[in-house]
């Protein structure tokens, strides 16, 4: 959190006069990190008293209007945690042979389990792995499950492992449902079971209400 707060103060990000400038996006990335990581080390929700300070710089492009909304267009789109970690490795892994362990970006994969079910064009691929950070070493282990509808029509979802009884559930209604031929039970079982975080290939990130998410 300290790096990343050093690194929020970089010359380049203060020197352009337009926030939405790579530079000064970029160290409002940095920024981002620190509220990111703060918020998880403490519990403390301090984003919304950042964007208010934000809000006080003005663009000079009329669409992007403050710092708040440049956050909200070109920062936090690009801020990535476990969970959007586990949407990229379940989509990605429809197309991509993964070993048992494998390295994304700055953070590693071992896969606990893995299956994929198909009928017609349709296929649904669900799992279970470890998703670590190799900066912080923060691990948890997550289930992840896709449905993929052909073309470019995906839906995703990831949540905490809740257990093997859970799990092995969610297989086989996941598997029954798949055997109907029908792909909205599909959909329906995935946000069911995936409560906690889904996306699809219309809207990356769809975040649901839920107590004890993150």
């Amino acid at each position: 959190m300290q790096r990343h707060a050093m690194l929020m103060y970089a010359s380049c990000g203060w020197f352009f006069d337009e926030l939405s400038g790579i530079e000064t996006v970029q160290v409002m990335q940095y920024a981002a990190r620190v509220v990111q990581l703060a918020e998880e080390l403490f519990g403390n929700s301090i984003e919304q008293d950042f964007l208010e300070y934000l809000a006080l710089a003005k663009s000079n492009i009329p669409d992007h209007g403050n710092g708040a909304t440049v956050y909200e267009k070109f920062v936090k789109p690009a801020m990535l945690d476990l969970y959007r970690l586990g949407a990229h490795y379940a989509i990605s892994s429809l197309f991509e042979d993964y070993g048992e362990h494998t390295r994304i970006y700055s953070y590693s994969v071992d896969r606990l389990d893995y299956r994929v079910m198909t009928a017609g064009k349709s296929r649904i691929a669900m799992g279970k792995a470890n998703f670590t950070s190799e900066v912080t070493q923060h691990s948890e282990q997550l289930t992840f499950g896709v449905v993929h509808f052909g073309d470019h029509n995906l839906h995703a979802g990831v949540r905490a492992f809740a257990g093997e009884r859970a799990y092995r559930s969610l297989v086989r209604t996941l598997s029954q449902a798949l055997k109907h031929g029908d792909l909205v039970p599909d959909v329906h079982v995935l946000d069911e079971g995936f409560g906690t975080e889904a996306y699809s290939s219309k809207k990356p990130v769809q975040r649901r209400a839920e107590k004890g998410a993150r």
